[in-house]
């Protein structure tokens, strides 16, 4: 059952709002709170209903409000996704931190009881993952076993050992154990998703890291291609190099975290004076062997999603780093200039995905300047939300600080008024078209978002917006 507070009303207003009246950040707090109270109380009611349970449920139609069906071969409950739990354990633990810190004593009930949930995953993950010579995998039976799924929805099993190199599944399975043991204080798991995170690190670095996504959209090109490499990992685990530093409090995990940070925009961005023929700060999905752009059909492929999230995860970075222990003149300096890049990246980036219909587009070729995949997924405006929130309050300039706000403001809009559903538990549908119709398209995971993607940017957002006043 949900809260019992007063649902939340989307104000809109927020565009060209005066930022220095407290009404428009009060609205829009809000409504963030509204949604995650409400969407995390029906995640722990349906992990409730049935303790036997290991996995966290999320087969959850937005659209229809219905549960998948369970003999469905993507969608239904035989089929539970390594990237899922893993973006749920550190979800969980983000929305719990967050719930306790309220002053509310039905906020302090929800947060035990996503503790209790996330004990239980947090063991089952474990487990799964010895079972697996230390991996997880995007599609696994219920028991762990890993499996794809043929051109006829056929299973075929994955065998998985030591040999076997780290995958996306990994990356999110090692932060979101890392963000649990934190949380719940255990020692043991802590330890085991250090070293599993240092692991990963090393495979990053030597290029070792591989996709394990099942593509679910034929518009979406997510299975490896030879000698083409995508910014997905070093992305993903600029989250990682974030929660290390805030444990760590050193310069080890500070200059970890750059240096992923300074990769992406050597190798993946257009820093003035680059490509002449592009316009600057835009960035791309895919390198070849060569370092450089990777062309496919004639085309340079960039998700502005990803390089929203890219800046945010970087400023959130940032962030932490600013405030640990025995910085430097020169590290802080170098911390600053990533600050300042960032702001820009966010501006072009967001003006080359965002689109008419109050959404942010799939795919663009920077080639010709134009959408290839129109598709607006849910997850790019929280993800736009959380980077402009962060960018604002880096800004050393007026004018700077207002544009990012203005983003803010738009994708707040946007997101309020064409994704989020007050009658689905303030939980938001995955897809819509060009046109602004709801789709009926996967874009990566079938199951519904634990809070990973909505969330923990939101949980960010209100901090931000706090902070800006």
């Amino acid at each position: 059952m949900a809260l019992n507070s007063e649902p939340a009303k989307y104000h809109g207003g927020l565009i060209g709002a005066n930022w220095n009246d407290a009404r428009p950040r009060a609205w829009a707090a809000r409504d963030y709170a509204a949604m995650l109270r409400e969407t995390m109380c029906y995640v722990a009611d349906r992990q409730e209903r049935d303790s036997s349970c290991p996995w966290l449920d999320m087969k959850f139609d937005i659209i229809t409000g219905r549960d998948f069906p369970d003999d469905d071969p993507v969608r239904g409950k035989g089929t539970v996704c390594g990237w899922v739990q893993g973006r749920a354990l550190e979800s969980l633990a983000g929305h719990a931190a967050w719930l306790e810190s309220a002053a509310a004593d039905e906020s302090k009930a929800l947060a035990a009881r996503l503790d209790n949930i996330m004990r239980k995953l947090l063991v089952n993950l474990r487990r799964v993952r010895a079972m697996n010579s230390g991996h997880l995998f995007f599609f696994m039976t219920p028991e762990g076993h890993p499996f794809s799924l043929d051109a006829d929805q056929h299973r075929k099993p994955i065998w998985l050992d030591a040999q076997s190199p780290v995958n996306f599944s990994d990356i999110f399975g090692a932060k979101g154990m890392c963000a649990a043991a934190r949380r719940l204080g255990d020692k043991e798991a802590g330890r085991e998703a250090r070293d599993w995170l240092d692991q990963i690190m090393r495979a990053l670095w030597n290029g070792e890291i591989v996709s394990d996504q099942q593509a679910l959209d034929t518009t979406n090109p997510v299975t490896p291609v030879p000698g083409r490499h995508t910014q997905a990992p070093f992305m993903l685990m600029i989250g990682a190099a974030a929660q290390c530093a805030a444990l760590d409090q050193n310069a080890e995990s500070i200059q970890a975290g750059l240096r992923i940070i300074q990769y992406l925009l050597d190798k993946h961005t257009n820093l003035p004076g680059r490509f002449e023929w592009m316009r600057p700060w835009l960035f791309w999905e895919f390198i070849g062997d060569d370092g450089e752009p990777y062309r496919s059909e004639g085309r340079i492929l960039s998700d502005p999603g990803h390089a929203l999230e890219f800046a945010g995860l970087a400023l959130k970075f940032t962030g932490i780093a600013k405030k640990c222990r025995g910085n430097t003149e020169r590290r802080l300096g170098k911390i600053h200039a990533v600050e300042k890049t960032m702001i820009r990246v966010i501006q072009a980036n967001y003006e080359n995905g965002v689109q008419p219909a109050g959404g942010i587009c799939k795919l663009t070729d920077l080639l010709a300047d134009k959408p290839v995949n129109s598709d607006m997924p849910w997850w790019s405006l929280p993800e736009a939300m959380r980077a402009a929130l962060h960018g604002a309050l880096a800004a050393d300039e007026p004018s700077l600080r207002g544009m990012c706000l203005r983003i803010h403001a738009r994708c707040h809009d946007a997101f309020a008024a064409h994704y989020v559903r007050p009658d689905r538990y303030f939980m938001a549908v995955q897809t819509r078209s060009a046109d602004g119709r709801v789709a009926q398209v996967i874009p990566a995971t079938a199951d519904a978002d634990p809070g990973y993607h909505t969330g923990l940017c939101l949980i960010d957002c209100l901090r931000l917006m706090s902070e800006l006043t």
